[in-house]
């Protein structure tokens, strides 16, 4: 027995993207390292992000990440446009809703050696 080949009407639907790049575009000084740059990432997804040395590879995980600026195009979070601040606020938000505390039987505080 074959596995199944996907085919369009098998295909499970992919689920929404969380982060996404619209026309995104990259320079450093006068060198162009992409342009148009269309990506989406789902959750539990996994990309692969692979090219030659100096071909844009860490400035666009630092375009995703909020420390650097793209030079064209824009970064999405469910659909919204991000700018460097949006980037910021979101990685200090708490992914659960409600808090994270430690168990009650463990300290919060740990004395060191020297005290």
């Amino acid at each position: 027995m074959q596995p199944a080949v996907p085919t369009p009407a098998n295909t499970p639907p992919l689920p929404a993207a969380l982060l996404a790049t619209r026309a995104l575009a990259c320079r450093r000084g006068r060198r162009v390292l992409f342009t148009g740059l269309a990506l989406q990432l789902a959750p539990g997804s996994v990309t692969w992000l692979r090219g030659t040395n100096g071909s844009g590879k860490t400035s666009l995980l630092r375009i995703l990440a909020g420390l650097s600026q793209a030079s064209d195009g824009q970064v999405l979070w469910r659909g919204d446009p991000l700018g460097p601040a949006s980037i910021a606020a979101l990685a200090h938000r708490s992914p659960t809703a409600t808090p994270v505390a430690p168990p009650p039987h463990l300290p919060t505080r740990q004395k060191s050696a020297r005290q």
